[in-house]
């Protein structure tokens, strides 16, 4: 059987949890709290495996269950029980034994699939998965940096939260997902949380063709989506007015990536809220009603994760050259064009030049149709 990152393996993950939780019928409900810790654009859990570590995972409430770096799953000596398919590879499943959530919580199985590290990021390990939210009543308290579940039903409505219109269901095998309803731009939207996404909003393909969003004259970045399972294509990123999840809780002028891949989402869900969004909004589920409950938190805004200078550049064996420009960027405003070559300059070199606070003027040496010249673009975030 052929598995996607969604679809990944059974939801074994808090199986010893939920035996923990029937046990515990007669015993005070008292909430169990792991620390948890915002590290860039990823939500991440401290796990040690077999006495060693600890290794950073990313929550990640976009897939079934968990990965693991296989570098790091051999490095332990991880017992491979198994192997599955995904996207067209054939990937080891390692069992990890005695693994300890954060210093507090221990289950002494986890099942995961190796992996390499491409898009978990720099110094994850690994992920985990939605089965955190979806097996049992939990929060992602972003207030207080904790992953906190109750051993039985919260019992109560969570105090100062908004249920949302929502649902917990599966799709497929494995652990369920979170998905809201929600109004941007006017028109109305089923998306999946999910915290393993980076970015504030994202509508798949279809529905980012009919949202209106975008016009030729609106402002726009470009960016690639951009998951385990692989890169997409170029996409623009615009800003909407309002993204409204209903009882008061309301994004103004919220990030949305309209994707221009085919074939990526789920049937029937219009695209996802990232953890650019969620990290201001405290989540907690109510597993047997099926319902999810928001809250918008403390945090403070993080810079908006897009290029301020609206440029995308291919590499070319010359050096970079100019893909895609954003309208109303301000490489649009300094007058550079596509096709544009950056010459003698890597695509990591040519970024870092870019990587710079708002109101630095970079000069770019470039070369247009065998003349060079110098063109000096402003970086402002400019959407």
């Amino acid at each position: 059987m052929t598995l996607s990152r969604r679809t990944l393996l059974a939801a074994s993950l808090l199986a010893p949890l939920a035996a923990r939780a029937a046990s515990g019928e007669d015993g005070p409900n008292v909430p169990i709290e792991v620390p948890v810790q915002l590290r860039g654009a990823r939500v991440t859990v401290a796990l040690r495996l077999g006495g060693q570590g600890p290794f950073d995972f990313m929550i990640d409430t976009g897939a079934f269950a968990g990965l693991i770096r296989e570098d790091l799953a051999r490095s332990l000596h991880l017992a491979q029980t198994g192997q599955t398919r995904f996207n067209g590879r054939t990937l080891p499943v390692y069992d990890a034994e005695d693994v300890i959530f954060g210093g507090v919580f221990a289950q002494r199985h986890i099942t995961f699939a190796g992996f390499g590290s491409e898009g978990l990021g720099r110094g994850i390990s690994g992920t985990l998965s939605s089965s955190l939210l979806t097996m049992i009543d939990s929060d992602l308290d972003f207030d207080r940096g904790v992953w906190r579940f109750y051993p039985k039903s919260r019992g109560a409505a969570p105090a100062g939260f908004t249920a949302l219109d929502s649902r917990i269901a599966k799709r497929g095998i494995g652990s369920a997902f979170l998905f809201v309803h929600g109004t941007l731009g006017g028109r109305r939207y089923r998306f999946l949380l999910d915290t393993g996404g980076p970015g504030h909003i994202q509508l798949y393909r279809e529905a980012a063709k009919a949202s209106g969003l975008w016009a030729p004259s609106t402002p726009f970045a470009p960016v690639r989506t951009a998951s385990t399972n692989g890169p997409g294509r170029v996409s623009p990123l615009v800003r909407a007015d309002v993204l409204d999840l209903g009882g008061g809780l309301r994004f103004e002028r919220p990030l949305v990536v309209l994707n221009q891949t085919p074939g990526m989402g789920f049937p029937g869900v219009d695209g996802i809220l990232g953890l650019g969004l969620l990290r201001h909004l405290n989540l907690a589920t109510e597993v047997a009603a099926g319902r999810v409950w928001g809250k918008i938190n403390g945090l403070a805004p993080a810079r908006d994760p897009y290029g301020h200078a609206g440029l995308w550049f291919d590499p070319v064996p010359q050096g970079v050259r100019v893909a895609m420009i954003g309208t109303g960027s301000p490489a649009a405003a300094a007058g550079l064009q596509v096709g544009d070559l950056l010459p003698g300059v890597d695509l990591p070199g040519a970024l870092a030049m870019l990587a710079r606070p708002d109101g630095t003027a970079v000069p770019l040496a470039i070369e247009r149709q065998g003349s060079r010249q110098t063109v000096t673009l402003l970086l402002a975030d400019y959407l």
